[in-house]
């Protein structure tokens, strides 16, 4: 990737500042695939 490249997508962390994330714990990972193929299997609404 180029330096004009990364410019256009750089953006601002969103981790928090004084947090230690080497920490066990749950985490949130978003994941886009391309058209929303379900290549991680399927996803169920659980009420």
């Amino acid at each position: 990737m180029d330096k004009n490249t990364r410019q256009i997508y750089r953006h601002k962390s969103v981790r928090l500042k004084y947090y230690d994330y080497s920490q066990s714990g749950s985490y949130f990972v978003t994941a886009c695939t391309r058209n929303r193929e379900p290549l991680f299997g399927e996803s169920k609404t659980v009420k």
